[in-house]
């Protein structure tokens, strides 16, 4: 599809968001998984559930729009789930992987941020109120969870990783 008006900028935008929530949706069970704190398992399931949610107002929102939401794989959030695989596959500190989880999993969400600002501008913009509605409801949602998440490092995560450093380097004299 060829942007020639802003609505089709809007289309192509939304049908991106799209595959990128498509994509974490079928990511996050994953990194949940491999998550050692039980608030950042809470906080990624969370997430998870509200992804449902976000994909339901994309169709919504592809509907009133009368597209389709299908569209290419949008390769910027296939290229940061990339990184999560990688954490995943190096393994190590239990606690520092959590902490290189958040950080890659809030590197997702500001993907997600700044995609549905955008959107919601542009269907500001064309006087699409109902589509506006559905994404200003989504960003709120992935808002939140950069919130939670950047909590979970900071009151727990982040205080375990660094614990777990003090110890080694006093248990190996250094």
């Amino acid at each position: 599809m060829s942007l020639e008006t802003m609505q089709d900028l809007l289309v192509d935008q939304l049908r991106d968001i799209y595959s990128a929530e498509q994509q974490m949706a079928r990511t996050l069970p994953q990194i949940i998984e491999h998550a050692k704190s039980r608030s950042l398992r809470d906080s990624l399931l969370a997430h998870l559930e509200s992804s449902v949610k976000r994909i339901e107002r994309l169709d919504r929102s592809m509907e009133l729009l009368n597209h389709g939401s299908r569209g290419p794989m949008c390769r910027g959030i296939e290229g940061l789930l990339d990184e999560v695989a990688e954490v995943l596959l190096k393994g190590g500190n239990p606690n520092v992987v959590d902490a290189a989880l958040i950080a890659r999993a809030q590197r997702v969400g500001h993907y997600e941020i700044a995609a549905y600002s955008c959107a919601l501008t542009y269907a500001k913009l064309l006087g699409c109120d109902q589509v506006a509605n559905l994404l200003s409801q989504s960003l709120m949602d992935e808002e939140q969870a950069d919130e939670s998440l950047l909590r979970v490092a900071e009151e727990e995560v982040i205080a375990q990783a660094l614990q777990a450093d003090w110890i080694d380097t006093n248990r190996n004299g250094k």
